[in-house]
């Protein structure tokens, strides 16, 4: 009986160590240099996680006369040995405040996770903890930081 014990204990711990909760820590600082926004951040994912990123000026449903490709934008950056960094070209983008939001998703709209990734936190997340883990509306956990930066030319 304790030869079959010993296996069922090994699956049992295996299991448990793949379903505990992940504390994701993620930070972002952003700022202007010259025309260019550069944002930067520090994490404990793994190298390759995808880091998502958008970008949001103050005016964007105020303004009709600037086209929304100079009032909004998004993309993707790969954590490279605990950071990450993107460079976005402001200069088509008019004065004002620029939202900057920054998560680790595991289910992305545009962009996928590595596998590994996936196994690591859940396909839908279910895995993140932390300090700023949200739900999204399609009941997915994500981890999001914000900050502000003003353009002034």
């Amino acid at each position: 009986m304790r030869k079959h014990f010993a296996p069922v204990l090994c699956l049992a711990a295996f299991f448990a160590g793949t379903l505990a909760a992940r504390h994701i820590v993620l930070t972002s600082s952003s700022r202007v240099v010259g025309r260019t926004l550069y944002i930067e951040g520090t994490t404990d994912l793994p190298d390759s996680a995808v880091i998502e990123w958008e970008l949001r000026h103050e005016s964007l449903f105020k303004r009709r006369d600037i086209p929304i490709s100079r009032m909004a934008t998004e993309g993707h950056t790969v954590v490279r040995g605990r950071r990450y960094t993107v460079a976005v070209d402001l200069s088509a983008w008019p004065e004002g405040d620029v939202e900057v939001w920054v998560a680790f998703q595991p289910t992305s709209y545009g962009t996928r996770q590595p596998q590994f990734v996936s196994r690591i936190y859940g396909y839908s997340g279910e895995w993140l903890d932390g300090e700023n883990v949200s739900i999204h509306p399609a009941h997915m956990r994500r981890v999001e930081v914000m900050n502000h930066v003003s353009i002034v030319h």
